[in-house]
């Protein structure tokens, strides 16, 4: 496939997950729109990654391999993806996620009003047993709903300018910001004016096995506090608050899992007054398992 005839660069992250990345590639290699290449960046793979990336080459598939040593995440491999692009659009895809055969093409059909392209997913409970991962369209300004609402772009949904990428310089990488750093990244565009365009729809499944970077530990309280503090000085003082409050659940969800149930139970007091309806209603539902726990 000629270069010119390309519209999307699908980025591919991925350590020791063979069998999990065959899936992915066969999901991309059903896509209705062909006009794409594949970037896999590998994040120092010892299993047999590399002969699963052959043998879908071997099959006629437009992909590119590239090794590095480990980084332990996938912010650093996003970003070399990034870098190889040679589309103007760049897709992003988990190695264990994978999509419908039409996601392509309903992204195309939506490139020219919008910087950013977004949808729901599937998520796989068991084999043969999926539940609706639902998302919202992110409300302007963007850079405040997000702060405000919380996140509502998985990233193996985004379909993304790559000069707005470039712009942001890509995923931090900052290890304070892992498992974090594809929330920062979003809020970073937003900053800059990125349009949004929300497709209610699911176009993938989102695997939900393990292998992913803990998020139920005191190291995710201090990355949920260093996703706000930058911005939260930028907002004016009802936004800040609500964003404080948005804060305040993220961390109440973390301290709930830990078993922290009296932390929990104090950030879910503060998040039952946040902007968002939903999460008013989660905080006072989580926040009474929360007090039974306790009360056990």
């Amino acid at each position: 496939m000629e270069n010119s005839r390309i519209i999307f660069s699908i980025v591919i992250p991925t350590f020791n997950r063979a069998d999990k990345l065959r899936g992915c590639l066969e999901s991309v290699q059903q896509q209705t729109c062909k006009a794409f290449e594949v970037i896999v960046c590998d994040d120092g793979s010892t299993d047999h990654t590399k002969a699963v990336v052959e043998a879908f080459r071997n099959k006629g598939l437009n992909i590119n391999y590239i090794y590095a040593s480990n980084w332990g995440g996938p912010a650093r491999p996003r970003n070399m993806g990034i870098a190889a692009a040679q589309a103007d659009w760049i897709c992003f895809l988990d190695s264990d996620d994978s999509w419908y055969k039409d996601k392509l093409a309903k992204c195309a059909a939506l490139l020219n009003d919008t910087d950013l392209v977004y949808h729901d997913l599937d998520m796989e409970l068991a084999p043969g047993r999926k539940k609706r991962m639902r998302t919202r369209q992110i409300g302007t300004p963007a850079f405040i709903d997000l702060l405000v609402n919380g996140n509502a772009i998985s990233t193996s949904t985004a379909c993304v300018r790559k000069s707005l990428l470039l712009q942001a310089n890509g995923f931090s990488e900052d290890k304070a910001l892992a498992a974090v750093e594809d929330y920062d990244l979003w809020v970073r565009l937003a900053a800059q004016g990125c349009r949004f365009h929300y497709l209610p729809e699911s176009l993938g499944i989102y695997w939900t096995g393990g292998g992913n970077i803990t998020t139920n530990d005191l190291r995710q309280i201090n990355r949920i506090h260093r996703v706000f503090e930058p911005y939260l000085p930028l907002l004016g003082q009802k936004d800040r608050e609500y964003a404080e409050r948005m804060r305040s659940y993220k961390l109440a969800k973390v301290y709930h899992q830990m078993a922290d149930y009296k932390q929990a139970i104090n950030e879910y007091k503060r998040s039952m007054r946040a902007n968002n309806v939903s999460i008013r209603l989660k905080s006072v539902f989580f926040m009474i398992k929360a007090a039974l726990k306790m009360g056990a």
